[in-house]
């Protein structure tokens, strides 16, 4: 397979959609970080409840736990937002790359371009379109 170099052939869609990748990530772990200091709130409310000085053991343990979990959410963070976002670009790119190519063969021919027989890529998405669009063009002889 072959690596292409630019993988943003339509910045216009392709930033909002990594940007929207990102958004959903954000929000996702801003949640799980929500209900797990949540969660460390009701422990420590429980430990003062229970009548334990605020220098036990129990809430050093507890801060300790919140902490070293807080951390591991927010490598997991980076980790799924740049695995995400490879794959939410290389989507893009095989969503995008059929219109980038359609509008470029449609203003070709508009402006007289003798047509030729239109495809995608291999690993574009909507490889049903070139074959539609040949038959049309095919039936009004546009040849």
């Amino acid at each position: 397979m072959k690596l292409r170099k630019n993988y943003f052939i339509y910045p216009k869609f392709q930033t909002v959609f990594l940007l929207l990748n990102i958004l959903i990530n954000a929000l996702f772990f801003t949640f799980i970080f929500a209900r797990t200091d949540q969660f460390f709130a009701r422990m420590s409310e429980s430990g003062v409840s229970e009548g334990l000085a605020k220098n036990h053991p129990y809430f050093q343990f507890i801060d300790s736990q919140r902490s070293y979990l807080l951390d591991e959410f927010f490598f997991s963070f980076i980790i799924c937002t740049i695995i995400s976002s490879i794959i939410s670009l290389v989507l893009s790119h095989r969503l995008a790359g059929p219109f980038v190519r359609l509008t470029k063969f449609l203003k070709r021919v508009s402006e007289g371009e003798e047509y030729k027989n239109f495809k995608f890529r291999q690993h574009d998405y909507f490889q049903d379109l070139p074959e539609y669009l040949n038959k049309i063009f095919e039936k009004n002889k546009l040849k």
